[in-house]
């Protein structure tokens, strides 16, 4: 996804219309799942808090009722000009709010390290006072290629919005498990020579009611191995 960003980035596309496109693409969702009804944005201090800041201001362009959390001041350029981008009041880590719809953009496919019991609690906290949680690119706190929980349990979710391209930890469990459905938010990056892709499942025809394993066809395999006996 990095190198796919690149070449946008090469070509003179900005990191700053980067996360416009995903915010606003995400925001998409967050609207119509929403239905009017008051959406929490929590924000952390990377780019994924940035996508976060423009999905609210997009939510309170659009006349709804949006609240934001900063867990973090921004630590990259283009946080600091999303949250400069949003129009609203930034709440602090001890604000309680409930409502509809929560967006958790916290931390996406940066992190590397273990999510703290501070921000896993205030995770929890916001997930039980809203009816519906979203989680934006990856639910916080997976490894992006293993899909594996960094040193806490995963909270589960009802809608996940990959930006751009799915990443391993949407299809690996045990992380796959968590996400609820499974959108993907264009952002106009192109699969780089190399990269992963999925493959879908396979269609298999029902088998007729005669059918029998002769017609069906025959499979032969060899396999085994020079020491165990069986394999």
């Amino acid at each position: 996804m990095r190198s796919a960003e690149q070449v946008l980035i090469a070509a003179g596309t900005s990191v700053d219309e980067l996360m416009q496109r995903a915010g606003r693409g995400a925001a998409d969702y967050v609207w119509r799942l929403s239905g009017g009804r008051a959406i929490t944005v929590l924000c952390g201090p990377g780019n994924n808090g940035g996508d976060g800041y423009v999905i609210a201001e997009a939510i309170r362009e659009r006349g709804g009722e949006v609240r934001v959390i900063a867990a973090a001041e921004p630590a990259t350029a283009a946080a600091h000009t999303a949250r400069a981008g949003y129009g609203g009041t930034v709440l602090g880590l001890e604000a309680v709010v409930r409502g509809e719809v929560f967006v958790d953009c916290l931390f996406g496919t940066g992190l590397t390290r273990r999510l703290s019991a501070e921000y896993f609690a205030l995770l929890e906290r916001l997930a039980a006072n809203h009816h519906l949680r979203v989680a934006i690119d990856l639910p916080s706190g997976v490894d992006a290629d293993l899909g594996l929980p960094l040193g806490r349990e995963l909270l589960g979710y009802d809608l996940t919005l990959a930006l751009g391209a799915l990443k391993f930890a949407h299809v690996l469990m045990p992380a796959a498990a968590t996400m609820g459905a499974l959108r993907l938010v264009p952002i106009g990056v192109t699969a780089p020579p190399g990269a992963a892709r999925l493959i879908g499942q396979p269609h298999l025809t029902a088998p007729a009611a005669d059918a029998h394993k002769y017609s069906r066809g025959l499979l032969a395999v060899i396999g085994g191995a020079v020491t165990p006996i069986g394999t």
